[in-house]
């Protein structure tokens, strides 16, 4: 079973050219649907998302959003 709580991904620099963000996309979905990549994620455990860029991007700033509200519901306030 996957764990919910943990995510990993190839992200570029903030400023990357969206004609680079979608070619890196493209070659990593494409590299995520290789038999021998399969077998070596399975054998780690890791089950993939294959996600659009824009779902990728909603996820990750609900994923902030979730952490933040979590870290002010522990009374955790932020390091300079």
């Amino acid at each position: 079973m996957p764990n919910p709580g943990y995510g990993s991904a190839c992200r570029p620099p903030v400023k990357t050219p969206p004609e680079i963000v979608a070619k890196l996309h493209d070659v990593t979905q494409k590299a995520l649907q290789m038999p021998a990549v399969i077998e070596r994620l399975e054998r780690l455990g890791v089950e993939p998302e294959l996600m659009s860029v824009e779902r990728f991007g909603n996820f990750v700033q609900d994923d902030l959003a979730r952490t933040v509200q979590l870290a002010k519901d522990a009374n955790i306030a932020p390091v300079d």
